[in-house]
């Protein structure tokens, strides 16, 4: 069974790329303060950022990240925009697609499993239970406000149940930064959310644990990531990264034109 939970979460590295939402409103305790603009998406909005990978020898990796807003789809009966990225590092230029959509509560992801499903074995595939949407952002950022990103969960049996992968999230603080944006210095006040991923693929054994942050500003958007690879190759296109577990990813954005 542990090589079974091991491919699912090899399969997920792959299956990540593209994302999705989950339609868990999480824990938003208090009145809604803040209905800023964190995740602007007019059509043709483009983002340039700077990237690097740092791996556990210390060795470092850099490129840099392009994304724009291309245009809308039509998935399962549900309305999604386009968003064209390409990493540029040593040299390669790797293109990839996501779909995402908004509304007043938060930011959401498509992905597809049903690929996962397919290749299960039939005694395993009605045990495991894929959430099929992704939540990027809940808002408003308040203090208190948590949610799900996404969950994997196995059914042992009747009485036993566990996370194999367990995704959350929460608004961390207000903190102000310093980027060069555009050619210009500029201050920045940022809302930080911080994300925790939990792996687990027997729970006889101890859970890997990952944990990464993401500033975004009003009427900008995403400003800067930084945190582990494991989870923040998710969110720029290469998937769980679990083969250096030690590897630290950083974004700063540099270059942006909201539409």
């Amino acid at each position: 069974m542990k090589k079974i939970l091991i491919k699912i979460l090899l399969l997920l590295t792959g299956l990540f790329i593209v994302y999705s939402c989950i339609d868990d409103k999480g824990t938003n305790p208090g009145t809604p303060t803040d209905n800023g603009n964190y995740f602007p998406n007019g059509e043709g909005s483009t983002y340039k950022y700077e990237i690097t990978r740092t791996d556990s020898n210390g060795s470092i990796m850099a490129g840099n990240r392009f994304i724009t807003y291309d245009g809308d789809t039509l998935i399962r009966r549900t309305n999604y925009k386009i968003q064209l990225d390409s990493l540029e590092i040593i040299s390669q230029k790797i293109p990839f697609t996501t779909f995402f959509r908004t509304t007043e509560t938060g930011v959401f992801y498509f992905v597809d499993t049903s690929g996962i499903s397919v290749l299960l074995p039939d005694s395993v595939r009605s045990s495991i239970s894929f959430q099929t949407e992704m939540r990027l952002f809940l808002f408003p950022f308040v203090s208190g406000n948590s949610w799900t990103v996404y969950r994997v969960s196995y059914n042992v049996n009747d009485l036993l149940s566990y996370n194999v992968v367990d995704f959350t999230a929460k608004y961390f603080n207000d903190e102000e930064l310093q980027l060069n944006l555009n050619g210009a210095s500029e201050t920045l006040n940022t809302k930080k959310v911080e994300y925790i991923l939990t792996i687990q693929d027997d729970p006889q054994n101890p859970p890997q644990n990952f944990t990464a942050y993401i500033w975004v500003a009003d009427n900008i958007g995403i400003v800067k990531s930084e945190g582990s690879a494991a989870i923040l190759g998710i969110f720029s296109g290469g998937g769980i990264a679990l083969s250096d577990t030690s590897e630290i990813y950083t974004q700063n954005l540099v270059e942006y034109n909201i539409k």
